[in-house]
């Protein structure tokens, strides 16, 4: 057993901080971060300043880092989606263990190059499905798995991705894979069956040019319905500004907390443009239906809305749960009910604790040199994201039926 692990971060956005944190603040010294790479120099200096990373060990390109002899046992990947596949597999070559931010690669390809190098190399790599780490989803797990309910029949579940997240442009990957991985992946989990085929719809609706409203402006700061209208990109970043807040959502827009500097950034950058008046190509509505192992089958809907919500249907009862409660109905009559707002102490950091989980057990990984204690290994994930990949293939087709490949 390694006393204590050292980390390098790749990427110091919100992601990468987060977890730089985490394991910053680990308990009884286990992890130290030792090294940073991050071309914005506030961001790199915040986070090397918060972990006391020696300048000579602060880098502009990943691949500075990458170059030198190893100086850290494992490195966070936290880079835009686009951008995961390079650095990951350059220091899976050098001898660094991995955390790697989902969706690990915006091809099946380029998903399937990282999983074959880190076995080649014996690496240890964790990917942050961060739900999996969850004292809620595994509770709902444990109980579908009890036989409370008989045997599982079917299932549906709801993610309600709120409207910033539909309100933006498609960079590097749909939304089924860069937002609801996280989702196909905690239903693979809960579950414990694979999916065997899928089919899927959904589309752009609301955030269209023909639904623009009259009057309205080509960008928010221009707009004269800024004040009414609930999309105004003015009105929400500059109430954060005004509560002081100046972690996410404002830091990944700015790096000037003034309302000059919020200003310049709508004005300058693609926060700022009116979304029913751009190249915006997310979907703001989709529905996957699944059949999984033992026919099983499924719903996932995706659609504006807060938090998650599961039902699993058996043979002998029923059990729901939006991340506050989880409710059993047996058909003999017995109910339960689990108060899930308060577990273990569980929720701090974000995901309902899942960031906390997930970086706790990647360095007991690293530290035991023990693969099994993260739930969320490559060749598992791989799974959700060839399920995204399909779901995507059959919304752009208008919902034909596609097979799961493995």
């Amino acid at each position: 057993m390694k006393k204590q692990i050292t980390i390098a971060v790749i990427g110091a956005g919100s992601r990468g901080t987060m977890y730089a944190r985490l394991a910053h603040l680990a308990e009884d010294g286990k992890c130290r971060v030792v090294a940073v790479a991050e071309p914005r120099d506030l961001q790199r200096r915040e986070l090397a300043d918060y972990c006391q990373i020696p300048p000579e060990w602060q880098f502009r390109d990943w691949r500075e880092l990458v170059q030198l002899p190893r100086l850290a046992d494992a490195v966070i990947v936290a880079t835009q989606d686009h951008e995961h596949t390079g650095p990951a597999l350059a220091f899976l070559e050098a001898g660094y263990h991995l955390l790697l931010e989902k969706p690990m690669a915006p091809t099946a390809e380029e998903y399937r190059a990282i999983v074959e190098v880190a076995r080649k190399n014996q690496r240890i790599v964790g990917v942050s499905h961060v739900l999996r780490y969850t004292p809620y989803f595994r509770k709902l797990r444990d109980l579908l798995q009890s036989g409370l309910i008989g045997d599982l029949v079917s299932f549906r579940h709801f993610e309600g991705v709120v409207y910033w997240h539909q309100a933006k442009l498609r960079e590097s990957s749909p939304m089924i894979l860069a937002k609801s991985c996280h989702d196909l992946d905690i239903l693979l989990f809960m579950t414990g069956l694979k999916c065997c085929r899928l089919n899927s719809f959904g589309a752009l609706r609301h955030f269209i040019r023909v639904n623009q409203p009259v009057g309205a402006a080509e960008h928010c700061l221009d707009c004269p319905l800024a004040q009414t209208c609930v999309y105004s990109a003015v009105t929400y970043y500059r109430r954060h500004l005004a509560d002081g807040n100046h972690g996410w959502p404002l830091d990944i827009i700015t790096d000037d907390f003034t309302e000059a500097g919020l200003n310049r950034a709508l004005r300058e950058g693609p926060y700022g443009r009116c979304v029913y008046a751009c190249d915006n190509d997310v979907v703001d509505h989709q529905t996957v239906n699944f059949l999984f192992d033992n026919d099983v089958s499924g719903t996932f809907i995706s659609e504006e809305g807060r938090g998650r919500e599961t039902e699993f249907f058996g043979t002998h009862g029923s059990i729901w749960g939006n991340t506050a409660v989880i409710k059993v109905h047996c058909f003999n009559g017995e109910t339960y009910e689990y108060d899930m707002t308060e577990t273990n102490g569980m929720l701090d950091g974000g995901h309902l604790g899942g960031d906390a989980g997930l970086i706790h057990d990647f360095i007991e990984a690293l530290r035991f040199e023990d693969a099994s204690r993260l739930t969320s290994s490559p060749e598992v994930s791989l799974t959700s994201h060839l399920m995204a990949f399909a779901a995507e293939e059959s919304r752009l087709q208008n919902g034909p039926r596609q097979e799961i490949v493995f």
